[in-house]
């Protein structure tokens, strides 16, 4: 059983955000006994998912580093004309 000082209840706001938030999209917080860091965005897409995501932001894809699993990391740039 869990205790009661381990669960965490969300606000309005928070739980907004929560359904408005992409596929493949997370929002992790790194803790560490008393210290957090803040939120940040984490996007788990596939290329192609990512090729779309970019079409007419005026970024593009540089470059796609590849694993021997199916992760990867994008590198993207500023278009610039």
């Amino acid at each position: 059983m869990v205790s009661d000082r381990r669960l965490r209840f969300i606000n309005t706001e928070e739980m907004l955000l929560l359904l408005l938030r992409a596929r493949g999209q997370l929002r992790p917080r790194i803790r560490f006994h008393k210290y957090a860091g803040q939120w940040f965005d984490y996007l788990m897409v596939s290329k192609e998912e990512m090729k779309e995501i970019l079409k007419g932001t005026g970024w593009k894809i540089k470059e796609f580093i590849d694993s021997d699993d199916a992760q990867y990391i994008a590198i993207i740039g500023k278009v610039v004309d």
